[in-house]
């Protein structure tokens, strides 16, 4: 109905200030007795372009929904097969969504309290954060995370601009960039869906959370290995 408010508008306009305008008196009780008259009894939209929203989502269309959920299937499998430890052996499960946030699987790091957070926006970004109150007080993290910083930059600079994120002092992040990024992000606000539906953004989105995704797990897994050896383990 929404839509059509204005043409509404428009036709009580039409008689108030045309048919009507030289009886003022009587706009009222004509109004009423139109209505009255034209009482609507059901209505169905004749308006062109509409979708109706998924039962899943609350702004994309079901067509929409399951391509997306066609796309994150097809992502993580390709992560899966070039061998991916973190990513790769998350469940595809009925989510749609493009982008994941979950703790580190069990196993991948010697010292089994270490849970740092993994993330990944399959058109853009990834990243890797660190909650400072689970770590040793005697562990200076936040130092290693700085000393380490552009050693991780130029490994992974083939894949895009690594962010070293400490704004906030309860965590340490680092987050790779995607070279594009600005580019992709401004499609990705207007309409995710663009970005699913073109054949050169969904292949070149697939190519890099699979080659990124991997190089980024990997020097993150190693690094923060090292320093559990160092020290046995680093989680309090």
């Amino acid at each position: 109905m929404k839509p059509r408010v204005s043409d509404i508008s428009k036709f009580f306009s039409y008689i108030k200030d045309e048919l009507l305008s030289d009886q003022q008196e009587i706009i009222g009780e004509t109004l009423a007795r139109l209505l009255t008259q034209t009482s609507v009894t059901s209505v169905t939209s004749t308006d062109q372009g509409q979708q109706q929203p998924s039962t899943k989502s609350k702004w994309a269309s079901e067509q929409q929904v399951n391509n997306l959920a066609i796309f994150r299937s097809e992502v993580l499998l390709s992560m899966k097969e070039a061998g991916s430890k973190i990513y790769g052996v998350r469940n595809v499960g009925k989510s749609f969504g493009w982008y994941m946030r979950f703790k580190c699987p069990p196993k991948i790091f010697s010292d089994p309290n270490f849970k740092p957070r993994w993330s990944i926006n399959f058109f853009m970004d990834l990243g890797f954060k660190v909650t400072v109150e689970e770590i040793d007080e005697h562990i200076k993290i936040h130092e290693f995370f700085k000393l380490s910083f552009l050693k991780l930059k130029s490994e992974l600079s083939n894949h895009g601009d690594l962010f070293f994120k400490d704004s906030n002092q309860k965590e340490l992040s680092y987050i790779l960039l995607r070279k594009n990024y600005t580019e992709i992000k401004s499609i990705e606000k207007k309409d995710v869906t663009v970005l699913v539906d073109n054949d050169e953004h969904r292949k070149d989105a697939i190519q890099w959370s699979t080659d990124a995704g991997i190089q980024f797990e990997n020097v993150m897994m190693k690094l923060f290995q090292e320093l559990i050896n160092t020290h046995g383990s680093i989680s309090r």
